[in-house]
């Protein structure tokens, strides 16, 4: 609970700054491709998340435990970036505003890494909930929300790009540093 209050919280802030720094269409565009990846991500987690919290308070620590992490995480990761992969190609089809993927690769780009990064932040913080360390859970998804304020600021040149690349950047940030911990 306390995670989702001060993520909700910081996350309301950020679209505050975005709705204010960039246009309607940069952040009607953004907020489109952050929801699709979500979505996307969301969806190719396949119950692997579930999974994890199940599964690894039984194993041992050592070799069952981690191979249990890993390859929970190494088929979320597969699964993600071929979802990823498909929902980037057919969104430009099945939606206009997609279509600025078509003509800008970064869009896509970003998207298909984007999606697996969220699928792993989702992973780990199951991973938090199942050994019972759901302080790194909150620590991680604060810093998330922290981080990707001052990057969308600092993105703001490059429109939509600077919003959905900010967002992306904070999960591989903190991705990153949940792995370590």
């Amino acid at each position: 609970m306390c995670s989702t209050v001060i993520t909700s919280a910081i996350g309301y802030a950020y679209w505050v700054v975005a709705a204010h720094i960039y246009s309607a269409y940069d952040v009607g565009l953004a907020s489109a491709f952050v929801s699709a990846m979500m979505l996307t991500s969301i969806s190719a987690n396949l119950g692997i998340g579930s999974a994890l919290v199940q599964m690894l308070p039984q194993r041992e620590s050592g070799d069952a435990w981690s191979l249990t992490l890993n390859i929970g995480i190494a088929m979320g990761i597969l699964i993600s970036l071929l979802g990823g992969i498909i929902v980037a190609v057919a969104l430009p089809f099945l939606a206009p505003q997609f279509a600025i993927g078509k003509g800008y690769a970064a869009y896509t780009l970003i998207f298909i890494v984007g999606v697996p990064l969220s699928t792993v932040a989702i992973l780990l913080d199951q991973t938090f909930v199942a050994e019972r360390a759901t302080s790194n859970l909150v620590a991680r998804n604060t810093v998330f929300a922290l981080l990707k304020l001052p990057l969308m600021i600092l993105l703001v040149q490059v429109g939509a790009l600077g919003i959905f690349s900010s967002w992306v950047l904070a999960v591989a940030a903190t991705v990153i540093l949940a792995g370590l911990v």
